[in-house]
């Protein structure tokens, strides 16, 4: 198995958890198991390494990141996954007490960091947008037509106020007001900017 395929088993595990705040550290996770499962049997299967891939990652998430830390080998015994090789000399109580923890909700991820851009950038963004539209109107339009684009969207007037300050109707203006924002569309294109 080449490392890509790895990945790919990794990301597919991923995926079931539904968890997008940990969902690149679940990948580097598995990942990791998966080569270590490599390294220590070259033949293993693409089955045994996705076991051990989504193990891993499932260890990560109700055992490595729990709010109360609770012992892997504990967690294997609450849990019913099997004791082989793992000390038996816990009590029913501390075993109760390991199920308790285990079966309880791990995470909210309405708590965790959001993956959207921040108002800062979006405003950015926004403001960049804004500037290439109106560079590319002034670069595009006829000055009567430029004049037209900055009472809509300098003075906010609508089509009516317009139209009365012109001498013609508001579908008229309304009419203009199309033909000036396809050119202005038309152009920005044609010179590649982005918004």
């Amino acid at each position: 198995m080449n490392p890509k395929q790895l990945e790919v088993l990794s990301h597919k595990s991923a995926y079931k958890y539904k968890n997008t705040s940990h969902h690149e550290d679940l990948v580097s996770e598995g990942i990791l198991a998966g080569l270590e499962e490599l390294h220590k049997n070259p033949e293993a299967t693409e089955q045994k390494i996705y076991q051990q891939v989504n193990f891993a990652q499932w260890k990560h998430l109700n055992v490595d990141t729990m709010a109360v830390t609770v012992p892997e080998h504990l967690v294997r015994i609450a849990k019913g996954m099997g004791t082989k090789g793992v000390n038996k000399d816990y009590t029913q109580e501390t075993i109760e007490w390991a199920k308790l923890i285990c079966n309880s909700s791990q995470f909210n991820s309405d708590y965790h960091e959001q993956e959207d851009t921040s108002d800062q950038e979006q405003e950015v963004h926004h403001q960049q947008a804004v500037e290439t539209v109106w560079k590319s109107a002034s670069e595009c339009l006829e000055p009567d037509d430029f004049a037209v684009f900055c009472l809509k969207w300098d003075n906010g007037m609508d089509g009516k106020a317009i139209g009365d300050m012109l001498g013609v109707s508001k579908q008229a203006v309304s009419k203009r007001l199309n033909y000036i924002e396809e050119k202005v569309k038309r152009h920005i294109v044609a010179k590649n900017l982005s918004l």
